[in-house]
């Protein structure tokens, strides 16, 4: 008897399996197990004991830890995939917010300076623009939550041994989106402060 240990990928469960021992060699394989230091060198020396011994046979070999983690290639593609997504995503975003930001600051150049005129403070005139254009950020955000952790929940179930999601995985990411729209805007915010008052009231 031994301890249950993954044979195959994580997908699937550990399932039952027997352990013969045969006085004849009937294996496909030979399993080795090598040091770090040496490889190159280790491997010639079973080579050559390979070919004393099955001098008619090749000698092909691999390394049990590439073969393993070549089940999770298409996992690592998908990651990386998302990832460079991800990051686009974030960068277009953000350049619309940009976008937003200057538009809505050159609509409100008149109220920000009624308020400035009329004694509002600096804190007061610089939330005018992000509060509106954050609340469109939460928005999407509470319509975009579901629909990723019911996609992530659908992927996860494909493996028998899995994470499990937690609320932290959405609010990290949503307080990072946030914190980049906050600076997108915050530029064109402060921008507009610092329009003289008296400038746009003329202008107007």
């Amino acid at each position: 008897m031994i301890k249950d240990h993954h044979q195959q990928s994580l997908r699937s469960g550990i399932a039952n399996m027997m352990l013969l021992y045969e006085d004849r060699y009937l294996a496909n394989y030979i399993t080795i197990n090598v040091g770090t230091r040496d490889v190159k060198g280790t491997l010639a020396t079973i080579e050559s004991k390979f070919q004393r011994f099955f001098p008619k046979d090749p000698f092909n070999y691999f390394f049990l830890d590439e073969y393993f983690n070549k089940q999770y290639q298409a996992d690592i593609k998908i990651g990386t995939i998302c990832m460079l997504f991800s990051i686009l995503a974030i960068f277009i975003a953000a350049i619309d917010l940009f976008g937003m930001g200057s538009q809505m600051a050159l609509q409100k150049l008149k109220e920000i300076g009624i308020r400035k005129v009329l004694g509002a403070s600096d804190l007061q005139t610089l939330l005018l623009i992000p509060r509106n254009l954050l609340s469109l950020v939460g928005i999407a955000g509470i319509i975009a939550i579901p629909m990723v952790y019911f996609a992530a929940q659908y992927w996860l179930e494909t493996y028998q041994y899995r994470m499990y999601i937690t609320v932290w995985m959405f609010f990290i990411p949503f307080v990072l989106v946030l914190a980049v729209a906050l600076l997108a805007i915050s530029l064109q915010s402060v921008r507009a402060l610092l329009v003289n008052p008296a400038q746009t009231l003329r202008d107007a």
